[in-house]
């Protein structure tokens, strides 16, 4: 149980903070996928208005056992309305595919700030944005230039390596300068050791700064979740797994995540996202 000064102080912070969304950029090699799945669950559940913006090729999608239709090119070209291409997911996560929509965007040299604070204001209610995005990725570019990103990795021999590979990219995308690290498949102590390792390599090196910012402990439920396209939550909501999940989900509220501005609720009526008529 969370110690009550505690409590009082994390809902304090929440209280002060602005009633904007926050983005979220996750990065990371191969189980960076069940990481925002569970997280973006986790949150969700803990009452966050979450939606998931897949920079990628498709990969979230079917990652919640879901088929999509649309993506957000659709949107900005005015074919479909937002609601019809973003997803539901039983938990209450939205998804919205997104790779061509963001290159799109790129290619046409949208402020990357006037899109995020645009779906914002079309999809309010909305707490956190998260943004599953490749490292290597020019749509890394639009992505708020301030706050901290989710840099995901896996236990092994290779950490380090990766790790170093995946902030090397970033800084060629110049992506973020801060990163909150999650490790899969590690213990907590062990997760620390390593986060510290590779954080003292990435202030030498990169010039970044990198702190923890949780663990997922070994556990079949990982990838018996990930086999039938479920979230941890489903699957074994009273496992290890899940609860190391909802304590990453948790301090998630104190991190220094990017904000965007607050805005009303958008009418039905709004045209898809302000971004559009800078495509033409």
């Amino acid at each position: 149980m969370m110690r009550p000064a505690l409590d009082q102080a994390r809902g304090l912070r929440r209280m002060m903070r602005r009633a904007g969304a926050r983005v979220l950029p996750v990065f990371g090699t191969r189980e960076r996928l069940p990481a925002i799945v569970n997280l973006a669950s986790a949150l969700s559940r803990a009452g966050q208005q979450v939606l998931v913006l897949d920079a990628s090729r498709g990969e979230i999608a079917p990652a919640f056992g879901l088929s999509a239709r649309y993506e957000l090119k659709h949107v900005l070209e005015g074919e479909v309305s937002l609601g019809r291409a973003v997803l539901g997911t039983g938990d209450g996560v939205q998804v919205l595919p997104a790779a061509r929509g963001m290159r799109l965007l790129r290619e046409a040299h949208v402020s990357g700030m006037d899109f995020f604070e645009s779906l914002a204001h079309k999809a309010a209610p909305l707490d956190l944005i998260m943004v599953n995005c490749e490292p290597d990725d020019p749509a890394a570019r639009l992505l708020p230039a301030h706050g901290e990103a989710l840099l995901v990795l896996s236990r092994g021999p290779n950490v380090i390596v990766e790790g170093a590979a995946c902030l090397k990219a970033l800084a060629m995308q110049q992506a973020a300068a801060r990163f909150r690290v999650l490790l899969m498949r590690s213990g907590f102590d062990e997760a620390r050791l390593t986060v510290n390792a590779l954080a003292r390599l990435a202030g030498d090196k990169f010039d970044v700064e990198l702190s923890f910012g949780g663990n997922a402990p070994p556990h079949r439920s990982l990838w018996e979740a990930a086999r039938v396209r479920r979230t941890l939550f489903e699957i074994d909501p009273a496992g290890p797994v899940a609860r190391a999940f909802h304590n990453a989900a948790a301090g998630i509220a104190d991190w220094d995540l990017a904000e965007l501005a607050a805005l009303p609720a958008a009418p039905d009526a709004a045209p898809p996202l302000r971004a559009v008529s800078k495509l033409h």
